[in-house]
């Protein structure tokens, strides 16, 4: 098993796949596990592709040319399961749950055992997961039940306690930006991969956003507030995140007002505290980043960048997103306001 090659998705995290090889290769290796840590990092991609190993008959797993790897590499496989919350739905039921343990009870058609990845297991309803017990307490031979979660908190304890834990943590930023580049962000990967905080799926999220698209008119917005202007500069706001406003709802815009909020903290902190050095790595926004660096001190700009994650926090809370955002920038307007008019 040794020697695998993972899915380029699954960025970095050289110890955790270590850990599923040996889980692979073992005799004694678990019947059920849950995969735990930020959205974002390759968790579903990284269990589907160890059930892949898991059910390969080849030597070099998988092999690609075994029936259950034709099968991984098709619409469908008799053996494997993908269970997730039904679009448009919160809850993962009972009856998905149930459907799932019938599969479970009958003899595997390519494999030594069938496989289940439960994406979003925290949504489980209480009644789905105490379903799952038995599956996990008493499970068919060389079956593996693989839970996947952001959080774990939420799942039943008696169902954590029954799985082999493994902790997936974020790329490296280095590892992040060089993967995004491959995916055609250029000189934007950097920045994403920062955004991001090393998680390579958040980093495509942010960059198909509307935020993103504006971003430079919420660095000028930020870099040039003053008591004068800042109502402008909500209305501002607001209008960049109405891009995708008519077909998404309010709960969308509201989310998309969070984020922006969310990027301009990101500014504040990463970059207009700390001028030049911070704008070196901030692509396209380094000119903007450096003006504004020399128009508030270093200690306004992080006080800029509370307030900014505080008006995100209120949002977030069902505050009325242009009241947040009015008073946030009303407040870092008047920061080293003499400083300005210098």
């Amino acid at each position: 098993v040794r020697g695998i090659q993972w899915p380029p998705q699954i960025v970095g995290g050289d110890e955790v796949r270590r850990r599923l090889e040996r889980e692979a290769a073992s005799p004694r290796r678990a019947h059920s596990y849950v995969f735990s840590g930020p959205r974002g990092i390759g968790k579903k991609d990284a269990a589907i592709h160890f059930a892949r190993i898991l059910q390969c008959s080849g030597k070099a797993k998988p092999c690609g040319r075994c029936a259950s790897c034709r099968a991984h590499s098709s619409p469908s496989h008799p053996d494997f399961i993908l269970l997730a919350p039904p679009e448009g739905k919160r809850n993962l039921t009972i009856e998905s749950v149930r459907d799932l343990i019938r599969a479970f009870g009958l003899t595997p058609v390519l494999s030594r055992g069938r496989a289940a990845v439960i994406n979003e297991a925290h949504m489980m309803t209480d009644e789905a997961a105490n379903a799952l017990l038995k599956t996990i307490e008493e499970p068919p031979a060389e079956s593996a039940v693989i839970l996947v979660t952001d959080r774990i908190g939420d799942i039943l304890p008696t169902v954590v306690s029954r799985c082999r834990s493994i902790r997936f943590s974020p790329a490296k930023i280095s590892e992040c930006a060089a993967f995004l580049e491959t995916r055609g962000h250029g000189a934007d990967s950097g920045l994403l991969a920062r955004l991001a905080a090393g998680s390579p799926g958040r980093a495509e999220e942010i960059a198909a956003s509307p935020v993103f698209a504006g971003r430079e008119k919420l660095a000028r917005i930020l870099a040039g507030l003053k008591p004068g202007n800042f109502q402008e500069g909500s209305d501002a706001v607001s209008e960049i995140c109405a891009a995708d406003d008519a077909k998404s709802g309010l709960e969308a815009k509201r989310k998309a007002i969070a984020e922006a909020l969310d990027f301009m903290a990101f500014l504040a902190w990463e970059s207009f505290r700390t001028g030049i050095d911070g704008a070196l790595a901030m692509g396209g926004l380094g000119e903007i980043a450096r003006e504004a660096a020399s128009s508030r001190s270093p200690s306004a700009w992080r006080r800029a960048s509370e307030r900014l994650m505080e008006a995100k926090k209120h949002i977030l809370a069902n505050v009325i997103p242009g009241l947040a955002v009015s008073a946030a920038l009303a407040e870092i307007a008047f920061l080293d306001s003499g400083r300005r008019a210098e």
